[in-house]
Formats: C-alpha cells, structure tokens, sequence
C-alpha cells in the first residue's frame, strides 16, 4: 500500500494547535503589556504636566512679589506726597514763566518731567497751565480734570529730587468741587485760582488759594448765580 506522503498525522496536528495557541497568547500578552506601559507614560505625563503648571503658578505669584528694581520703582512708583516738606518757608521763589507744558520744552529738566507724568497718567497736554522757578527749583501745575465733581488737580514738582507731590484739597466739607483751568495772581506763596462751573441753571464759581510752599488748595468761597437772581450769591468757608 502506497502512503500518502501530504497527509497530517494527529500528533503532528496537536502540535501545530499548540504553537499557534502560545503564538495568539504571547501576542496577546505583548498587547496587553504595550497597552500598560503606554497607561503607565500617559500617567506620568499628566502627573510631569501637573507638576510643570504648579511650578508655573509658583513662579507667577514670586513674580506678583517680587521687588521691582531701584530704577523700576524710581519710574513706577516715585513719592507723591502731600507733606509740606520738601520746601523750606522761606526758599525764594521767583517764577520765572508760566503757561501750557510745552512752553517749558526746551529746559533741561522736560524730559525727566515728561517721564513722571506717568505716574498721575497724565501726558504733557493734559495740563493747563503750569509755571516754572528756577530759583525754586520747582514747578507747579494744573491737570485737566478727570471725573465730576472731582474738584482741583494741582501738583508740585521739585526739579532736585525729580518728586512729584499732590497737592491736599481743603475742601471745606464741600464733596462736588470744580475743576482749575489756571492759576491767578500770587500774594506771598499763595496764588489764587477759580474754577467756573454749574448746571440746572445756574452758574458757579469756586474761589481757592493753592500754597506752594505748604502744597494744598483750600476753597476759600464760592458764588452762584440762578435764573431770575439778579445778583450773585456768595458763600463763605
């Protein structure tokens, strides 16, 4: 009898089975060891990621602490005072021009002035009227006013310590005030001003005297004139 040489014994059959089923096992067990390994890498990417925003936060909150540099701080946050202190009562002052800031362009010190300006976010053409000492070694100035009822903006600038001071408001208890536009005349170191204003129909006028010296613009009296008066009416502060 003639053997088929092509056919598969039972043995050789079990034994193929086998193999294939230790092949489909370890593909399987690779897969599933791939798929644990590339969990484990995401895990430990989201955890580097956490830990890489922290250390960003961190490093923004030292940043909102930190100490700004000397010259920094002298652009950003210079001294703007009210303390009467920075001028002796008796230092001369002599104005020597006053008007509108660009009068003043060609003096040494504009630009360092024009610098500070910043600090009150205020530019040169906000202000309206300005006079200069070189004696003094100062200058002062009216800005433009903001906001209603948000009365004088008078400020002192000393060329020395480049300081720019506001000056205190003595309001008298009055809380809407008007604003200046320029100073007026000067007796000693008291330079008048007033400021115009009024509505409803009526017409006002606030009086003031700023001290250089002292740095503050007090309200001294005021008048108001309504429809049908047929005079002003003055008060007294």
């Amino acid at each position: 009898m003639i053997k088929n040489r092509g056919s598969k014994t039972p043995q050789n059959s079990s034994a193929i089975a086998v193999i294939l089923l230790i092949l489909v096992i370890t593909a399987i067990i690779s897969s599933f060891a791939i798929f644990i390994m590339q969990k484990a890498n995401v895990k430990q990417s989201e955890i580097e990621l956490q830990d890489q925003v922290m250390a960003l936060k961190t490093q923004i909150a030292l940043n909102k602490t930190k100490i700004q540099p000397d010259n920094a701080l002298k652009i950003e946050q210079p001294k703007v005072e009210t303390a009467p202190n920075e001028f002796d009562s008796n230092t001369v002052v002599k104005f020597a021009k006053c008007g509108v800031a660009g009068a003043f362009r060609l003096e040494k010190w504009y630009q360092a002035f024009t610098d500070k300006l910043k600090i009150i976010n205020a530019v040169p053409k906000d202000i309206s009227s300005a006079c200069y000492s070189d004696s003094g070694n100062m200058l002062i100035f009216i800005a433009q006013a903001g906001k209603y009822c948000e009365g004088p903006k008078v400020y002192r600038y000393n060329l020395t310590t480049t300081n720019i001071s506001v000056a205190e408001v003595l309001n008298k208890g009055v809380t809407c005030l008007g604003s200046l536009k320029e100073f007026g005349k000067r007796e000693g170191n008291v330079i008048g001003a007033v400021a115009p204003g009024g509505d409803g129909g009526c017409r006002r006028e606030e009086h003031y005297n700023y001290d250089f010296i002292k740095n503050t613009v007090e309200l001294i009296k005021s008048r108001s004139l309504c429809d049908g008066d047929k005079e002003w009416k003055w008060t007294e502060y």
